[in-house]
């Protein structure tokens, strides 16, 4: 993650929907109450400071960390599905 305390204008890694590293370009501080960065005027978009990386690899590595997380979840949601699945089979 990249700290709020850097001056401005300065380059950072972000990942984009498709988990694809993007390396853009924070021209200045934003909406600090809700923790958010614009980008160059270019793109006007705002990304939260979490979703912001110093480097290319903290990206990816922690793309990974999310990729795991859904990965998870989703195995959670799987084994409620199965579950109601049994339950309905009873009553077949």
């Amino acid at each position: 993650m990249v700290s709020d305390k850097k001056s401005y204008p300065y380059m950072a890694w972000v990942l984009s929907t498709s988990f694809k590293p993007k390396q853009i370009e924070i021209t200045n501080q934003g909406y600090r109450m809700k923790g958010y960065t614009p980008t160059d005027k270019a793109e006007g978009r705002h990304y939260n400071l979490s979703d912001l990386y110093e480097s290319k690899d903290l990206a990816v590595k922690n793309g990974m960390l999310k990729l795991d997380e859904m990965r998870e979840a989703l195995a959670k949601r799987k084994a409620a599905i199965d579950k109601k699945a049994a339950e309905l089979a009873k009553h077949a």
